[in-house]
């Protein structure tokens, strides 16, 4: 099925087949459910012309929060492959004199 939007279409089925694709990745459930949720936001943005506010409407959701994943699925420092979900842990060192 085609979803028209903006000035192009998106591709359902291009989606589900994507989906299928990632759930049969060796990984866990949250990881996958990330990389699905990644390709759809990232096909809806060039479907319609990185118009974020276009976007958020065909996902359905608030376009601050599509700006919040986008930025995190965009983001090199997010980028770290042996962290595929893309979560951050923080970290803090403090300087031990010995």
């Amino acid at each position: 099925m085609r979803i028209p939007i903006w000035k192009t279409e998106l591709d359902t089925g291009e989606l589900e087949r994507i989906a299928t694709e990632i759930l049969t990745l060796p990984g866990d459930l949250r990881s996958k459910l990330e990389a699905i949720e990644r390709a759809a936001i990232t096909a809806t943005m060039r479907a319609c012309g990185h118009n974020k506010s276009e976007a958020a409407r065909v996902l359905g959701m608030d376009r601050k929060a599509l700006e919040r994943r986008w930025h995190r699925f965009n983001d090199p420092k997010e980028a770290d492959p042996s962290n595929p979900s893309g979560h951050t842990t923080s970290t803090t060192t403090t300087n031990n004199p010995g």
